[in-house]
């Protein structure tokens, strides 16, 4: 039996990756002696699976049960008359909005967590808890939580990062630490930075249990800096204009400890790396790659990259390919010089082509480019949108992906304090937005700029187009981080690099094929935990 349960989703329709937050969470709770069962996978838990995980896992000592908001749907919909909730609003891949709504029709998919939270069947979830044990709190938290505020039975949410006010929390309730009252809403320290003598960052790590049954063929998520020192005016990441790389970027020692025990217990070699920029300089790639260098094994990862820092820091550009970087986005957003002063990304567009086409002349296929662009920002009309679009649809055109999506922006509203929101959001007045209907269609902005591009909707008509066209585009790279595994076992770089491309095109992708990966965390995750929970009851 548990002492509390945190359940997470996947972080993605486009490979598969575990909700790195709750471990994270989990972590400092055992650090006070509490036993903590972490639930990867949510949208493979139907009703059946959750009652018999929770049987197993829940007795009298059972503190809390929580949920992680930060990769369930959004509620709040953008797509006029589509009623149920779905994950096409998270732009986790550039799989096409159909192929993202027919999961749905997947009845596994259908009753599966997440989904069922979103369209606000969460009752019978919840309930289910309560009646097992009447003391047993239930919490939420993660990014998207107050898009769940109101959802019953709930007593406590928790805003932001909470490896400090989550175990203050637990530590009361437990009796353990002083009692405390606390509001329905937990907010008073969301950048975790408020007690160092309980929590410092740069000392932390994230250790794995038995019963978490990470497997060899997984990339697992790694923190290696927590904010940036730039402060953009279009990010929402919530610790950014921090100056001291040090005081933000974990010791070298924690992070190639993390790294070891995992190659030693799991045999795990590839890592998403969280950090909102992981080249705010360039010292932190030195001391990475000095880190690399001292493994017994050589581990990839795919991380956020900023290209006019690599634009103005060419150096960086061998550092990213020896610290084993096989995938990387750069947020550019626009090539139109007036949208990117307004968003504070004011490089020149020709600066960043160049540094694009450096990029890959250095890298060819051994380190792939994603990257995407933004449809009605300020001062961008369609003719701009068009020349840009036709730059990457050159056959030697240095990307390997690169998508659209319309500018997602909300109308001011009382829960924004709950939020992380942009400068650029704060003050979207300035540049001309508005919008008509803000309790009905909160999506629907309209723009009055002097551009072609007037409100969201022809945004979105405007990214839907060009993102057909690009996808007549078929860019030949090999995507270490986007196949599964199932029926296979894991596959090497040096294997999928050895492999012709219509040998590659064969090899199962994540994206587009839920229904085997399904299968895959049935039988790799679930079957053997059921077994863990019963041999330990």
């Amino acid at each position: 039996m548990y002492d509390g349960i945190l359940i997470t989703e996947c972080t993605s329709q486009n490979w598969l990756g575990r909700g790195y937050g709750v471990h994270r969470l989990a972590n400092e709770l055992r650090k006070h002696g509490f036993k903590i069962l972490v639930l990867d996978w949510a949208f493979a838990i139907d009703m059946p699976l959750y009652k018999k995980i929770l049987d197993l896992a829940m007795g009298p000592e059972t503190l809390f049960v929580g949920f992680s908001t930060s990769i369930f749907p959004y509620r709040m919909q953008d797509v006029e008359g589509q009623e149920k909730a779905s994950l096409l609003q998270a732009s986790y891949a550039r799989t096409s909005s159909q192929e993202f709504l027919s999961l749905q029709d997947e009845e596994w998919y259908a009753k599966g967590l997440p989904l069922q939270f979103a369209n606000g069947n969460s009752l019978p979830w919840l309930q289910y808890i309560k009646d097992k044990n009447l003391k047993t709190n239930i919490v939420m938290g993660g990014s998207k939580t107050w898009e769940y505020f109101g959802t019953p039975l709930v007593d406590h949410y928790f805003v932001g990062m909470a490896e400090t006010m989550f175990v203050d929390y637990v530590l009361s309730i437990s009796g353990k630490g002083p009692k405390r009252i606390f509001n329905t809403v937990v907010d008073y320290d969301t950048k975790a930075q408020g007690n160092k003598a309980q929590f410092n960052y740069v000392t932390s790590t994230t250790r794995y249990q038995e019963e978490d049954f990470i497997q060899a063929y997984e990339g697992l998520g790694l923190e290696v800096g927590r904010g940036c020192r730039f402060s953009c005016s279009f990010c929402t990441w919530p610790l950014i204009g921090q100056k001291n790389v040090a005081d933000y970027t974990k010791t070298p020692e924690m992070i190639r400890a993390e790294l070891m025990e995992n190659w030693e217990r799991f045999g795990v070699w590839k890592y998403y790396v969280t950090d909102d920029t992981f080249n705010d300089s360039t010292e932190k790639l030195e001391t990475f790659l000095a880190i690399i260098k001292s493994l017994p094994f050589k581990p990839v990862f795919w991380g956020f990259f900023r290209l006019d820092l690599i634009a103005s820091h060419p150096e960086q550009i061998a550092l990213i390919k020896e610290c084993g970087f096989k995938d990387i986005v750069v947020g550019i957003e626009t090539f139109n010089k007036a949208a990117g002063r307004a968003i504070k990304k004011g490089a020149s567009p020709a600066k960043l082509k160049q540094a694009l086409i450096d990029c890959k002349a250095a890298w060819g296929g051994d380190v792939l480019i994603s990257s995407q662009f933004i449809t009605g920002l300020p001062g961008e009309d369609t003719a701009s949108l068009a020349e840009s679009v036709k730059w990457f649809m050159r056959e030697d055109a240095p990307i390997d992906a690169i998508g659209l999506v319309p500018l997602r922006q909300y109308a001011p509203d009382p829960l924004d304090r709950y939020k992380v929101t942009s400068q650029f959001e704060r003050e979207a007045d300035k540049w001309g937005y508005s919008w008509p209907d803000p309790v009905n269609r909160p999506w629907y902005w309209e723009k009055a700029d002097g551009t072609d591009i007037t409100n969201y909707d022809e945004a979105k008509a405007a990214s839907d187009y060009w993102e057909a066209m690009l996808g007549t585009i078929n860019r030949k790279g090999k995507w270490v981080f986007k196949h599964t595994a199932f029926d296979h076992g894991d596959w090497s770089w040096e294997e999928l690099d050895a492999l012709t491309w219509e040998e590659y095109e064969n090899v199962p992708k994540v994206s587009g094929n839920m229904p085997l990966v399904h299968k895959q965390v049935m039988c790799d995750y679930f079957e053997p935990l059921l077994k863990f929970l019963r041999e330990h009851k």
